[in-house]
């Protein structure tokens, strides 16, 4: 990632592979020219902890999409109402992420 950021190396554009210099041009960017100590902070690791937390939160994300799904399949199985889902209970509660997950279970399963 760090060569890239200087115009170094190759990235894929689009499932195409281009220049480092090419896409940061695709970005709208410039090729970084580095002043003292900046070398040191690209290279600390903060790169590869936010490459895992990305990695991970997509991981969250499939795990979620995956436990609505079982969560509909259950309530399916046990002939469960639909009613604890109405968007004007969780409205009043008024937590996204559980607005989100009702109007799954009512659309979607």
């Amino acid at each position: 990632m760090t060569t890239v950021l200087l115009g170094i190396g190759e990235v894929m554009i689009r499932g195409e592979r281009a220049s480092a210099t090419d896409g940061l041009a695709a970005a709208g960017l410039k090729p970084l020219t580095l002043q003292a100590k900046e070398s040191l902070a690209l290279l600390n690791g903060a790169q590869a902890l936010a490459a895992l937390a990305l990695y991970n939160l997509f991981a969250i994300e499939d795990l979620f999409r995956t436990g609505l799904v079982a969560g509909a399949l259950s309530v399916d199985a046990a002939a469960g109402s639909v009613v604890p889902f109405d968007a004007c209970i969780h409205e009043l509660r008024g937590h996204r992420g559980q607005i989100e997950a009702a109007a799954a279970y009512r659309t979607h399963y």
